[in-house]
């Protein structure tokens, strides 16, 4: 028999949520990756941070970073138009990934039409 099934005032049965609210998975997993991110130094979460400087305001829209896969960093884009803009852009865009850090960070860039948070 489970214990909480045997003892319908268990603590399990009476907790408070009722009294605290619940807090969208989105914002707990949100909060918890950056923190994740930020102790472990992770790379992708430096990019994250330096993104909108290094492609400016109208391609941050459009475009975002997802992962670093190995050396290759990985970008959602809005659109196939926007895929091939950023063709254009990615020398230029991994060299000044690259120029915020003292070893580098990304040495490819390859964009896949998907969602962006």
């Amino acid at each position: 028999m489970r214990p909480w099934a045997a003892n319908p005032k268990s603590e399990i049965m009476t907790s408070d949520r009722s009294k605290k609210g619940f807090e969208p998975i989105g914002d707990l997993l949100g909060s918890t990756l950056e923190k994740m991110f930020a102790q472990a130094g992770a790379p992708i979460s430096h990019i994250w941070t330096i993104w909108e400087d290094v492609v400016g305001e109208t391609v941050a829209r459009n475009a975002q970073p997802v992962s670093l896969n190995g050396n290759t960093l990985i970008v959602h884009v809005t659109s196939s138009a926007w895929n091939q803009q950023l063709q254009f852009l990615k020398s230029d865009i991994i060299r000044q990934i690259n120029q915020t850090s003292d070893t580098p960070l990304c040495t490819d860039l390859k964009c896949r039409i998907g969602n962006l948070e």
